[in-house]
């Protein structure tokens, strides 16, 4: 017995349109960065209003259409999330992956799909990811290269999942100075977008998933009106 499964038939991907910028060396129209993650932002507040997280947003899972719409697709890591469950941490492309992840966090909750998103907006204005760790550990280092370490009062609950002699080994990192948002954006862009963009990214890319914002606050960001 064969089965044929028929979806809806998608123009190319966000991976696709990121990757034929850079090649062309052109950049992506800011309207087109702010109409795709505005209907990102919106399937996520969709999703996480059923506890639903996705669990793999990154650029290739992402689909544009003809009509300028977007569609989230490949829900096969995706999960109802339960309150008091523990849940395997390994999930999410390294490059998109937050950091209570990287740190072994099994209480995680729809707050890393914010993470996610926050740096894929990132990737569509520089066309390359904003962490490219080659390893879990190096990720951890990708994110305070840019981000800087997390702050004092967060480390305890963020290193809590950690053996000892990891967490004493993270907090002796010394050397890596925060880089303001703006620089990474860099000067391709109006500044007004830029500063804009950095004031939602500081809630999106919050090192404690507690204080990240969540995806109905970052729709009524300045970027978005």
């Amino acid at each position: 017995m064969t089965q044929n499964l028929v979806f809806e038939l998608a123009n190319e991907s966000l991976e696709t349109l990121i990757q034929k910028a850079r090649e062309a060396k052109e950049q992506i129209p800011m309207e087109k960065i702010k109409s795709v993650m505005k209907q990102i932002l919106e399937g996520l507040k969709y999703m996480h209003s059923k506890n639903i997280c996705h669990r793999d947003l990154k650029p290739d899972n992402v689909l544009l259409y003809e009509d300028s719409s977007v569609r989230l697709c490949d829900f096969g890591s995706s999960k109802k999330m339960g309150e008091s469950e523990c849940n395997f941490p390994h999930i999410v492309s390294r490059y998109y992956r937050a950091p209570e992840l990287s740190l072994c966090h099994t209480d995680y909750n729809t707050n890393i799909d914010i993470w996610a998103a926050g740096c894929i907006l990132v990737e569509l204005i520089t066309l390359e990811p904003l962490f490219p760790g080659k390893t879990q550990g190096l990720q951890v280092l990708e994110i305070m290269a840019i981000l800087g370490p997390p702050k004092k009062e967060d480390q305890e609950y963020l290193y809590g999942a950690l053996k000892e002699e990891t967490r004493k080994k993270l907090k002796s990192v010394k050397g890596l100075g925060k880089v303001r948002l703006s620089k990474v954006l860099g000067n391709r862009y109006k500044r007004s977008d830029i500063r804009q963009i950095v004031s939602l990214l500081k809630g999106m890319l919050e090192w404690n998933p507690k204080k990240r914002i969540t995806a109905e606050t970052a729709l009524t960001y300045p970027f978005f009106s």
